[in-house]
């Protein structure tokens, strides 16, 4: 009986050798996209490293230098599901947590609305890489500057793609962005940065991703969307028969421009309280960015009348009384009490009854010297004449003279 159970116990020995055990650990999974789960795994990552460390409270010089870096390597991987090699770093993670501070955005939410279930490729890795192929030149075709590729489904957060030299202008902004922040409490027309990183998969050239804060909340209110920037009347009229070509070119293209603000003789009725609040926050960011000689920004108008309306045919279709409206009506209500709280600096309510949001964009345009050499040049063919020569102050009057004249409709100084 002994020497039987013994040989029953080497065999059941034996079968019980190629035991396995479950993964644990959730592994990372490209999806349709790699850059998008790189850049979800390691906000998350590093925002798990940020936790421990206490927020300063005054930031240091060395603080806009800092940066965190984390780079993995596989060994005999299957790349189709999980890419081998990748890396991402963060940059100056204090003074970011202290922006999203300012801008009243939570850690927690901010790292949710980032996790690789939260957000939506607008552009993949390999649509990215064959624009590239496509330009001659090697550098960053100019549809991809500043290229929205990434967002979050809540509507929040919109991770864009930047190039090196607006990395590099954005360093040098940064601080004294910082400072104006500070300054304002938050309430300013400029985009609220929220983070930056560095993301590199394999062998592919790395990318610099900038997270910002919506200007609104919702992706679905938007009936149009403007962007003007502070060109004359004179010249957007000459440049109309241009455009018409290019247009017939970009059709997908969302953002209208001048020409077709102009066009559609729109004109900007603020309430008395809002309007006299654009005017501070335009009033103080145009003088931070004379300050730092930056210019060709502009400003971001989309429209959403729609709210108004939508409560207009609820009640003529007669659900004000129904059993479950008032359920209805208080979630409704907690959702737009939510939304009011998080996008009330850039939204601006008109007289009648509708709804705009107003931001400047494209703020990294700096005046350096390829720009001085081209006023040079005007004015060595044109003479003196200044119509043809725009530095950042002349910009700024342009810009005001522009929204004052063909965006809104009172315009007091």
């Amino acid at each position: 009986m002994s020497g039987e159970t013994t040989k029953q116990r080497k065999l059941q020995h034996k079968k019980r050798r190629p035991h396995f055990h479950r993964q644990r650990e959730k592994v990372l999974r490209g999806n349709d996209d790699p850059l998008a789960a790189v850049f979800s795994w390691g906000v998350s990552h590093h925002q798990r490293e940020l936790s421990v460390i206490p927020q300063p409270k005054m930031l240091l010089a060395d603080d806009f230098k800092a940066y965190s870096k984390l780079k993995v390597e596989n060994h005999a991987f299957n790349r189709t599901l999980l890419p081998g090699h990748y890396k991402v770093k963060e940059y100056c993670p204090l003074v970011f947590r202290g922006l999203r501070e300012r801008f009243d955005i939570s850690e927690d939410d901010y790292t949710d609305s980032l996790s690789l279930h939260h957000i939506e490729p607008l552009i993949t890795q390999d649509e990215i890489e064959k624009m590239e192929e496509a330009n001659a030149d090697g550098r960053m075709p100019g549809k991809l500057r500043k290229r929205d590729i990434l967002r979050s489904y809540c509507g929040r957060f919109i991770v864009s793609l930047i190039s090196t030299e607006d990395v590099e202008q954005l360093h040098n902004v940064l601080p004294s962005y910082y400072a104006h922040v500070v300054e304002q409490k938050g309430e300013t027309l400029l985009p609220n940065w929220l983070g930056l990183y560095r993301c590199g998969i394999s062998n592919r050239s790395d990318r610099y991703l900038l997270v910002t804060k919506s200007i609104t909340r919702r992706i679905e209110v938007l009936s149009e969307a403007f962007r003007l920037k502070g060109t004359k009347i004179e010249k957007i009229e000459k440049k109309q028969k241009k455009e018409k070509k290019e247009k017939e070119d970009d059709k997908d293209k969302k953002e209208l421009r001048e020409p077709e603000w102009l066009q559609s003789g729109i004109r900007l009725h603020l309430i008395s309280s809002d309007a006299q609040r654009f005017r501070t926050y335009l009033k103080n960011d145009l003088q931070l960015l004379q300050r730092l000689k930056l210019m060709n920004y502009s400003l971001d108008v989309r429209l959403c009348p729609q709210s108004d309306d939508e409560k207009e045919e609820n009640h003529d279709s007669g659900h004000d009384g129904g059993p479950n409206s008032g359920d209805n009506r208080d979630s409704e209500s907690d959702e737009d009490e939510d939304f009011e709280e998080e996008a009330l600096t850039f939204r601006f309510k008109l007289e009648n009854g509708g709804t705009v949001f107003l931001s400047l964009n494209d703020i990294l345009n700096h005046y350096d010297t390829k720009k001085k050499a081209q006023n040079a040049v005007k004015s060595a063919t044109h003479g003196n004449d200044e119509d043809k020569k725009v530095n950042p102050e002349r910009y700024s009057r342009q810009f005001t003279e522009f929204l004052s004249s063909a965006v809104f409709a009172q315009w007091t100084n």
